[in-house]
């Protein structure tokens, strides 16, 4: 079960449950209530961070909760209404600074625009167009399509030209 995350998902989750571990340490609580957390104790947590962080940090939190429970078979009390209401007053009071203006839209002229100063009898412009596209056309982020740095390569996770050489 360790495998079905990432290992960059294991280190966000490890860095969330560090947070949750000193919220209770600061809060007094007992290290054998800790990890088998129930609704009124999840409540309190998700109270205490209205305000002070954004939902989608707050969603990473509460996910590595969840997942620490799924991997160790215990009950998850996430789901609970009352946690749900809480949960929507952490997205109504999130503070300004934990939200971007949306990213302006990509549209076909760009794609046009792209192509047109491409050489296609170039390779490395030709892999740029299939990024392009696969990005736009399936709606992703480039950093989702691509690879930051030649270092960040994981020839399980990203496909390698030498690979379909072979």
């Amino acid at each position: 079960a360790a495998r079905a995350w990432e290992d960059s998902t294991k280190r966000s989750y490890g860095a969330s449950l560090s947070h949750w571990a000193k919220w209770c340490d600061i809060n007094g609580i007992p290290k054998d209530e800790q990890m088998l957390i129930d609704s009124v104790l999840l409540a309190c947590f998700t109270a205490n961070a209205t305000g002070s962080i954004g939902i989608s940090g707050f969603n990473n939190w509460f996910s590595s909760l969840q997942a620490w429970h799924i991997y160790h078979t215990m009950q998850w009390n996430g789901g609970d209404e009352y946690i749900q209401l809480i949960l929507s007053g952490v997205r109504k009071l999130a503070p300004s600074s934990s939200t971007h203006d949306p990213r302006p839209p990509v549209w076909l002229a760009h794609l046009e625009a792209i192509y047109d100063v491409l050489d296609f009898l170039n390779s490395y412009d030709m892999a740029c167009w299939a990024v392009v596209c696969t990005a736009f056309w399936g709606v992703a982020r480039l950093g989702k399509v691509t690879v930051s740095s030649a270092k960040a390569i994981d020839p399980t996770q990203n496909i390698l030209w030498k690979a379909l050489m072979t």
